[in-house]
């Protein structure tokens, strides 16, 4: 199933109306002779009395219901509903979504995966969530787009806008760049531990900077930088240069550590 905008693609189920379809010559009856194969050969015949009685039966149930009756048109109304509300945390469709998006724009500039420059993956990753933003404006301003819901912690459900959206986008990148951090501070670690020199550098620091750098790749200024060309020299960021090219060297070092930054 496609991703697109932060949710799985899902269109509402058509309802099929026999009548209409057999009118319509979509749908053929099976003759006498057609059924007869699978039915017993009885026959039966209709009272002019009880085709009336029938008939009747069934206006009366159209406008006022029968016991037990169940309205098919309200249970697929529900169906529908449910497909399109969100009940869940959706981060991880979003970072996946970006991903698959960063990948295609790698391939498109001919930029490697394990660039030296990390900042180039910062400027990847700021153009992925631009595209996700813009195929959200873009549904929504959708005339035909199918209205979506969002089930709140009191089990009712209410309309999605496109500020909901947008804002569970942002937050899945606010937890994508906690895993980048996290992961730079691990290198950081597992260098020192494994070389045995150790450096005045606070880990905490490393990590909150990291996760810093990547939310400012996506502020709005920097997005409008890589709009039209990828580039990580075109990026502004708040930290300090000093600690990006502390990233630089633990991206780039000799010593194998697992996990991608």
């Amino acid at each position: 199933m496609k991703i697109y905008a932060g949710r799985y693609e899902v269109h509402t189920p058509k309802k099929i109306d026999l009548f209409e379809e057999i009118e319509k010559g979509n749908i053929k009856p099976k003759s006498n002779d057609e059924l007869q194969q699978f039915q017993p050969p009885y026959k039966v015949t209709f009272s002019e009395e009880g085709l009336a009685n029938a008939k009747a039966l069934r206006e009366y149930a159209n406008e006022h219901g029968l016991p037990g009756q169940i309205d098919y048109d309200a249970q697929w109304d529900e169906l529908n509903t449910l497909l399109h509300t969100r009940s869940m945390d959706m981060s991880q469709v979003f970072i996946t979504e970006m991903e698959q998006i960063a990948e295609e724009i790698r391939a498109e500039n001919h930029l490697s995966n394990t660039a030296p420059n990390i900042q180039e993956r910062m400027a990847v990753m700021s153009k992925a969530y631009d595209t996700v933003l813009q195929r959200i404006e873009d549904e929504f301003n959708n005339p035909d787009r199918e209205t979506t819901y969002i089930l709140q912690s009191d089990g009712t459900r209410r309309v999605e806008t496109k500020e909901d959206r947008i804002q569970e986008l942002y937050k899945a990148y606010e937890k994508y760049a906690d895993i980048q951090g996290s992961v730079m501070q691990g290198r950081l670690h597992y260098i020192q531990a494994i070389s045995g020199q150790h450096r005045n550098i606070s880990e905490d620091e490393l990590r909150e900077n990291t996760k810093t750098a990547f939310l400012d790749a996506v502020s709005a200024e920097n997005r409008q930088k890589i709009r039209n060309h990828v580039s990580g020299s075109s990026l502004s960021f708040s930290v300090d240069s000093s600690w990006l090219s502390l990233m630089n060297t633990l991206r780039n070092s000799s010593i194998y550590v697992g996990g991608r930054i």
